[in-house]
């Protein structure tokens, strides 16, 4: 017995060990590798099934109802956001919010006239869940001109 339990301690220590730890190691680092491999993917395909409006500049595709007259009228008292851009629906560290009546794309128009559509967004800051309604919600307005 004494022989056995003599050849059990003999394999923690040495070449074999070395060799084992080393293997563990690698298996580790890789572990952590692909995980903050994928996180950085995942996070990045969740932003954009939140945020797809990546475009360029202001889009009537952003529109998720149309209306044909009127202005952006924000019917659940948040404000203006401060600083909207031109190029997307939301200032920078705010996205989307489909908290409140457009629940696909977070933005709506309005037909002013044959020229002139207003695109109205609901955003709320990026930390937020986009589905909860937050008291830092605001939303952007941007007026579009089209050529007849």
């Amino acid at each position: 017995m004494r022989k056995e339990r003599k050849a059990v301690f003999d394999l923690f220590r040495g070449e074999k060990t070395d060799r084992l730890a080393r293997v563990v190691a690698e298996h580790t680092a890789r572990s952590v590798h692909n995980k903050a491999l994928f996180e950085g993917v995942f996070n990045t395909l969740i932003r954009f099934a939140t945020n797809p409006f990546n475009v360029r500049s202001v889009s009537t595709e952003w529109c998720e109802v149309w209306y044909s007259a009127g202005d952006c009228y924000f019917p659940y008292g948040q404000g203006t956001c401060a600083a909207c851009r031109e190029d997307a629906p939301c200032p920078d560290g705010y996205q989307l919010s489909f908290a409140y009546d457009y629940t696909s794309t977070g933005c709506w128009c309005v037909a002013q006239s044959p020229y002139i559509t207003k695109i109205c967004c609901d955003c709320t800051p990026h930390w937020n869940n986009p589905y909860v309604r937050h008291p830092l919600d605001c939303q952007c307005s941007q007026t579009v001109y089209h050529e007849v």
